[in-house]
This record gives C-alpha cells, sequence and structure tokens, in this order.
C-alpha cells in the first residue's frame, strides 16, 4: 500500500473545500476531491490527520457528525462546544460502565 503523505497543495485544498462550503464537509467528499482511494478505516484516519495538522497550524476548524466546518461564527463556535461536551458526557457514562463492570467482575 502507498503511505500517504501529508502536503500543502492537500491541506490547501482541504481549506479551499471549507471555506467555499456553507455546511458541514464529510471526510469522504474531503477523500473523494484528494484523489484518495484507501480502504474506509484507512482514509478517514488520513483525513483525520490533514485536518489535525491544520488545526495545529492555527486555522478554526471543527467538526461534528456532519463533517467539518471552519468555525467563523460565535454561533459555529458554540455548536462545536456542545458537540464535544456530549462527547464527554458520553464517553464518562462509558467510563463509569466498563469501571463498575470490572469491579463486579473482580469480586
Amino acid at each position: 500500500m502507498k503511505k500517504y503523505t501529508i502536503t500543502k497543495e492537500r491541506e490547501n485544498i482541504i481549506l479551499s473545500m471549507l471555506k467555499k462550503s456553507a455546511s458541514p464537509v464529510k471526510s469522504n467528499t474531503i477523500a473523494y476531491t484528494l484523489g484518495v482511494k484507501n480502504s474506509l478505516d484507512t482514509t478517514n484516519s488520513n483525513i483525520r490527520k490533514l485536518i489535525k495538522n491544520l488545526i495545529n497550524s492555527g486555522h478554526p476548524i471543527a467538526s461534528t457528525t456532519e463533517g467539518y466546518f471552519l468555525v467563523r461564527t460565535n454561533e459555529d463556535l458554540h455548536k462545536f462546544i456542545l458537540t464535544q461536551n456530549k462527547k464527554i458526557r458520553q464517553h464518562a457514562i462509558r467510563i463509569d460502565r466498563v469501571l463498575s463492570a470490572y469491579i463486579k467482575n473482580k469480586e
């Protein structure tokens, strides 16, 4: 399998897509535009790496279950924060359930 590399060209394509879109852009749409044709898991991983690199470079990119988007307004930021808080609560519930099951099985 060919190794997927992060390039400025790919990053610029993603930024252009996000800037032009009025709604979140799904990772499979980004992958199709970039010509990424690996398995779905590998493709999603590659797109996440590119997005992470863009965020680390100072671009306000957020995500929801609908896809990736540029945070342009307070409303965008609020939407992102609500989504992340929901994920945090879901993870906390899962942690509690696993911990409870672990303790119960140890008894």
